[in-house]
């Protein structure tokens, strides 16, 4: 064999190791970066004390954790350890239909949120049944949802997490609400444009779900989505505030719930599926 075939050979040799050895050590960054990730989310939910997220986290990662115990990982006795607290922490709530209704409840008064007098377990209502919690038992999840965009979120079901979702959801449509000559008059301008686009005049109905599109469509702070409509139209509605320049707010009922969007109110009112401004005579 030629010197130069042999150093071919062992240069490839060299080469094919060190290539091994280079996808073993980027491997092992890979599930390092991975461990710390997962270390960052433990950490997360212990201080909130969202223990069936830990579980979650458990089966979401036996891959990476099966690994780290293969190579004796130095996080795993750490991790595991916090797998078993939390696991003994959360069989404290089990099970659920049992003891869930008495913990939510108390959390609820707690945070003073209001769960709705018909509420029964695994179905909690807030604010007049628009938003919803509900419990999947058998998975341990809870799913909140709002009857305008149904389900916003499906969270492992530990009761800090679940209010903290209530919450920002809450949060996020009623706090749209609070300016009420902002929303009316924005309001007012997409039924104009709305008018206009289907050669209708000032004073004749267009159909909700055309004004409630339009809206979503507005950038930054003048953008509702269909939920914080429905909310700051209650609030409108309950105020009393529904005339601009002139002209009256009046809204007319449809039987079809799909195109309709149903307001929050003490007495039902009914599914609204047209709105147009009235000129005020008086």
């Amino acid at each position: 064999m030629s010197i130069s075939k042999t150093l071919r050979l062992s240069a490839e040799k060299i080469q094919t190791l060190a290539s091994q050895e280079v996808d073993k050590l980027e491997s092992q960054l890979k599930d390092a970066k991975a461990i710390c990730k997962l270390a960052t989310a433990l950490s997360t939910y212990a201080q909130r004390s969202y223990y069936l997220h830990i579980l979650e986290l458990r089966t979401k990662q036996a891959d990476l954790i099966h690994r780290a115990q293969q190579s004796c990982h130095s996080a795993c006795i750490d991790i595991l350890k916090i797998f078993e607290i939390a696991e003994a922490e959360a069989n404290k709530l089990m099970p659920l239909n049992i003891r869930f209704p008495t913990a939510f409840s108390q959390a609820c008064q707690n945070e003073n949120l209001k769960i709705d007098s018909d509420s029964r377990h695994p179905k909690y209502t807030f604010d007049n049944r628009f938003f919803e919690v509900k419990l999947d038992e058998t998975k341990k999840m809870a799913y909140v949802s709002n009857y305008e965009a149904g389900k916003l979120e499906g969270i492992p079901a530990d009761i800090p997490a679940i209010i903290e979702c209530l919450q920002r959801h809450r949060k996020r449509v009623f706090d749209k609400a609070k300016n009420d000559a902002v929303f009316l008059k924005l309001l007012r301008q997409e039924y104009l444009k709305s008018v206009k686009a289907y050669h209708k005049k000032d004073g004749d109905s267009i159909p909700i779900r055309f004004v409630i599109d339009s809206l979503a469509k507005r950038k930054d702070s003048d953008k509702y989505q269909a939920d914080e409509f429905v909310v700051a139209l209650s609030q409108i509605l309950k105020e009393g505030q529904t005339k601009i320049d002139g002209f009256q707010l009046d809204l007319q009922q449809t039987k079809n719930t799909k195109d309709g969007v149903l307001p929050i109110t003490e007495n039902n009112r009914g599914y609204v599926g047209f709105l147009l401004f009235r000129k005020c005579h008086d």
